[in-house]
């Protein structure tokens, strides 16, 4: 670990998009920040061509554990914040960096933090945010299971995740693409070890994002449930939203991307502590 008290520098590059190659850079982001300890980071983002900027609540979850773990603070030029990157400023990713824009465009879906008794919080947020997205056009009954499922997430990573750090969300419409986009982050001990700790079977990470997708499988004592609601069908549902829309859900745990598009194997990325859920869909006209 290297302590100094110079700025260091730390690059972007190229495209930053929601899938494989993109987490794995903002991967690899937080394990070349993690070699440094109590400085400031500044973030060049000269080379960086795109960022999909649902991805803010990745990027910002690591800057946020970096802060934690390593009494790391960054920094951003504040003329890419109000230009080619000004998206950051509009949906809330600067707003502690005191770069602030209005979203004239409607487009961004802004990035929140919330905190595990946050129930409420998030559930207003995904209901106004996400759901009621003009684009979306959800009919109310899918609407209402949508609540569910995304409440399970939810209550899933304040119950198993044994983390103290906040879920961080952030979602974007892309009009040129007419497409939606939306992540959800936790900063936990991701699918593997709680899963194993309930079937000893599993002992991947591929295996236990594939054991949570399927319709029914809960750690939850099933004849418990959660305030009345038995477990195991929020990311199945999610999957079979996806799915019917033509659209794609990604799960990204340990050393594991996996994708609707390729739901029988997983991709291997270098090792994220937590858990990403991304979700893509069309919004045509």
């Amino acid at each position: 670990m290297m302590q100094t008290d110079q700025q260091v520098r730390v690059s972007l590059t190229g495209d930053i998009r929601t899938a494989h190659q993109g987490l794995t850079k903002l991967v690899e982001f937080e394990q070349s920040c993690q070699q440094y300890q109590g400085c400031s980071i500044a973030v060049d983002l000269q080379r960086l061509q795109w960022l999909d900027a649902n991805l803010s609540a990745v990027f910002g979850a690591m800057m946020h554990r970096l802060h934690q773990t390593r009494h790391l603070d960054f920094t951003f030029d504040s003329a890419d914040l109000r230009g080619r990157f000004s998206i950051l400023a509009r949906n809330g990713f600067s707003d502690n960096l005191n770069v602030q824009l209005t979203d004239g465009y409607g487009t961004a879906i802004r990035l929140r933090r919330f905190d595990a008794e946050e129930d409420e919080g998030f559930n207003d947020y995904i209901d106004q945010q996400l759901l009621a997205h003009a684009k979306l056009q959800l009919h109310p009954n899918l609407r209402s299971d949508m609540m569910l499922s995304f409440n399970e997430v939810f209550t899933n990573v304040s119950l198993h995740a044994n983390t103290t750090n906040p879920l961080f969300t952030c979602g974007q419409y892309y009009p040129s693409k007419q497409k939606l986009h939306f992540s959800l982050v936790d900063l936990g001990v991701g699918y593997l070890k709680p899963i194993q700790q309930h079937n000893a079977a599993i002992t991947s990470h591929t295996a236990a994002i594939q054991w949570a997708l399927e319709a029914g499988h809960t750690t939850r004592p099933k004849e418990e449930g959660y305030y009345g609601v038995v477990g195991g069908h929020g990311l199945s549902k999610l999957h079979q939203y996806c799915c019917q829309q033509r659209g794609e859900l990604q799960i990204i745990s340990g050393n594991a991307f996996w994708s609707s598009l390729c739901p029988d194997s997983c991709q291997l990325i270098e090792p994220f502590q937590g858990s990403i859920v991304n979700i893509k869909l069309p919004c045509p006209k």
